[in-house]
Parts: structure tokens; sequence; C-alpha cells
């Protein structure tokens, strides 16, 4: 919803914006559609491109009026009027020197009143996304829960789409995944007492692939790992801190202890 809105405000925004160089139009905006054999178009040139396109134009067709609404530093505002049967001369022209076609709602308001509409909507837009991100704050609580969830599900999309890419041909598939260096030796032998129908191979990374994380430690550190694991897993150019927390965690409950059976004591 957050998403939407910011989408809907961004929208508006830009047609308020391309609506401030035509305010100065003292007609509704239906009366610039396109209806029978006339065309009507609205939009913007650069100066040199529109120095070019109104020499040419005058060129090929003597149909046509062109009124200059706006002259900005960069663009020139036009409104351009002209024969359906030489829309196609005309739209050459329009691709060839750049024109920036604008699409407005067809509404019976004059520009100045469709930019106090579009002002109005977008201070709307603007209060409901101020609301959205309080309430979003609250949740800020949770966070840490939800970046764990998030990584759980991640890892299921992983798995679920290797899954469901397994069946690639009627005969065969492939399966790509990261096992440790260590264990590839046994799977290949297990798997060479399965079947003589498959093979095991070693393949390099791709380009900017994230390496999975592992954490490997002697036996007596592995119950630590759950520690390491509540934080987080470090990256795979990080150090391994598990061993390290285990000494800080053994002496600090300790410590707990100790001060726990003192005040016991003194009791």
């Amino acid at each position: 919803k957050f998403t939407a809105i910011r989408v809907e405000k961004e929208k508006l925004c830009k047609e308020c914006t391309n609506l401030q160089f035509f305010r100065r139009l003292d007609i509704p905006l239906s009366s610039l559609k396109s209806e029978g054999t006339v065309r009507v178009v609205v939009g913007t040139f650069s100066p040199r491109d529109f120095a070019g396109f109104r020499q040419k134009i005058s060129s090929i067709s003597s149909h046509w009026h062109l009124h200059v609404v706006e002259e900005a530093k960069s663009k020139i505002y036009i409104l351009l009027l002209y024969l359906e049967e030489e829309g196609k001369k005309i739209s050459d022209l329009f691709k060839k020197f750049a024109f920036n076609k604008f699409v407005f709602p067809c509404e019976d308001r004059i520009p100045v009143e469709e930019i106090k509409r579009l002002q109005m909507l977008i201070q709307n837009a603007a209060a409901i996304e101020k609301k959205l991100v309080a309430e979003g704050k609250k949740f800020t609580v949770h966070l840490n829960n939800l970046k764990i969830v998030y990584d759980v599900l991640s890892q299921e999309i992983v798995k679920r789409e290797a899954e469901r890419n397994l069946g690639v041909t009627q005969a065969t598939f492939v399966l790509e995944g990261w096992i440790k260096k260590k264990d590839f030796a046994t799977i290949k032998k297990k798997m060479a007492k399965i079947t003589t129908e498959a093979e095991v191979a070693v393949i390099a990374p791709e380009k900017d692939e994230e390496y999975p994380v592992v954490i490997d430690n002697p036996k007596v550190f592995q119950p630590f790992e759950a520690v390491t694991k509540l934080y987080g897993l470090p990256q795979h150019i990080e150090l391994d801190p598990t061993m390290a927390l285990a000494s800080f965690f053994i002496i600090f409950f300790a410590l707990c202890l100790t001060d726990a059976g003192y005040g016991i004591i003194l009791a």
C-alpha cells in the first residue's frame, strides 16, 4: 500500500508539473483532444529542435497552427493543430525533432483549476504516506524477528526453486548447489554406489554470486553455534566468532552463577 501511494503521488506530481507550463491556457482540458479531422497535440521541444521543426513543417504542410504556450531555458511548450490526413508526415517530424508529447486528463476544467485539484490530491497522498510511515515505525520492535523470518523464507524459496528445476527433460536433470568442500569426495563415492548413471562435478561459481555460509567448529564448541546463528551468520570473508563467543559466554555465565550463589549465601 505504501508503494502504491508513493507511485500515485509521483504520478500526480508529474502531471501537476507539466500542467504548470500550460496554466495560461484559458480553455478546458477537454478541448485539447483530437476530434474529427483535426489532431491536437501538446508537448515540448528543445529550442534547437523547435526551430528545425517549425521550418520543416512549413515546407511540407500549410494546414496547421502552432501556438507557443511557454518558453523555458531548455524547453519550449507548444500546442499544435493539424489535419488528420497529414498525420504520418507530422509524426515523422515529431520523431526526427525529439518531440515529447503530453497527455492530459480529459476534464472540463481549465489548467489552473486542474492544477488546484491535483495539488489537493498530492496533499492527501502525502498525508496518507506520512500516516503509513508512522504506523510502520511501530513494527520496528519486531525488526529482528522479521529479519529472521525473511532469511528462513528466502532459503525456502531457493529450495522450492531447486525442486521445480529438477525435471528439466524427460530423461535427465541437472541439480546445482553448494556443499562443504570436505564432503565432496564422500558424496561422489556414495552416489557411485547408488547408480552409475550420475556424475558429480565441481563447477566454478558465477561472477558476483553470493557464497552460502556454513560454520564448522570442534564438537566441544558446536553447542555455542546457536549463539552465533542467533545474531546472524558471518560473511564468507569474515571470521567465525563462535569460539570467541563461547569463551566469553562461559566466563560471564560462570560469573552470573557465582553472583547468584553469593547472593543466596548472604540472604
